[in-house]
């Protein structure tokens, strides 16, 4: 074999969940997992994203990898949540409204608080667990501001504790969600944010990667003729995200790169400018194609009327914006 991908790369697939066996209340067990080597033709059904890093962190340091693949589709955080760790932070269950379930008997679905905790995520504590790659976020994106950034630490400080890092010390590298066309109530941006808030809280131990550069390129017509072209709502191509995720861990476990993207710090009004510094810059900012004006800017007049504004690396660390529409 050899053509199908990397042999220095094994990934335990674990069984998707049947509707109707999960419980708030009960973990189960891995029946069905199975490992796959990285040259195998079988390593097709395994997550993208989870092979992609391995393959690019195997690359990087030398070293086999081991990944364990416990990724669901069509899930909120809450299913990847113990029910302990929801009781244990004051106020979550009220904020979590309907999604909470107080019935120890409920059979739920795999959508459910709690059941991919209990099927895909407990049964794993027998491994001697390095860090989490964690991508999801859609299903919540019509959540209160605040809440995802709540559960997203709380989700880390559980699983630290299950994997046996002290001080909530487990490397956690996660992806913000890519765009789609959300409904008007549901805000992309403020998902940003408070994935980034939830950075914020615990800098030394998490690194955020953004895709929302990555094209969305998805032609289902080409796959199927019978099917027509729709908007994703991932990236066709998954390698950029696995890579940028590996090189994230690459520089928050083994030092070798800097760590996380860049990240605001100050803003300045200037004129008509608005300049904005950063820090985690590396080796300093740089436009992705050179001679590109830079793009995802926007900015506001008293009206609070947003419009789309030039902008311009002016050194190392700083943004420069404008608008000619805005004064």
């Amino acid at each position: 074999s050899g053509s199908y991908g990397n042999g220095n790369v094994r990934i335990l697939k674990l069984p998707n969940i049947n509707q109707g066996k999960a419980t708030g209340y009960e973990q189960l067990d891995m029946l069905g997992a199975e490992w796959v080597r990285g040259d195998s033709p079988d390593i097709v059904d395994i997550s993208a994203v989870a092979y992609n890093f391995a393959d690019a962190l195997q690359k990087s340091q030398n070293i086999p990898v081991g990944m364990l693949d416990a990724s669901q589709g069509n899930t909120s955080i809450f299913c990847w949540l113990s029910r302990g760790a929801i009781e244990s932070k004051d106020g979550l269950v009220s904020r979590m409204g309907n999604k909470y379930i107080a019935d120890p008997e409920a059979v739920t679905k795999y959508t459910d608080m709690t059941a991919c905790y209990n099927q895909k995520i407990s049964p794993v504590s027998i491994f001697g667990i390095s860090g989490t790659i964690w991508y999801q976020g859609e299903s919540d994106i019509n959540g209160s501001d605040g809440l995802y950034t709540e559960t997203l630490g709380t989700l880390k400080r559980s699983w630290s504790e299950l994997f046996g890092f002290e001080n909530n010390s487990m490397p956690f590298v996660f992806a913000h969600i890519a765009p789609y066309a959300y409904k008007p109530e549901q805000r992309l941006p403020s998902m940003w944010e408070d994935m980034s808030d939830a950075w914020q809280q615990d800098k030394n131990t998490m690194a955020q990667v953004p895709i929302y550069d990555i094209p969305l390129d998805y032609d289902y017509a080409a796959l199927d003729s019978s099917l027509s072209a729709i908007d994703p709502i991932h990236p066709y191509t998954k390698k950029p995200v696995g890579e940028r995720l590996a090189r994230a861990a690459e520089g928050l476990v083994y030092g070798a790169v800097e760590y996380t993207a860049p990240v605001l710090v100050s803003s300045r009004a200037e004129g008509q400018y608005i300049e904005l510094v950063f820090d985690h810059v590396g080796d300093g900012l740089s436009a992705k194609n050179a001679g590109d004006s830079l793009k995802g800017f926007t900015v506001c007049g008293s009206d609070g009327i947003y419009v789309n504004a030039k902008a311009e690396i002016i050194n190392k660390n700083t943004v420069r914006v404008w608008s000619a529409l805005i004064k």
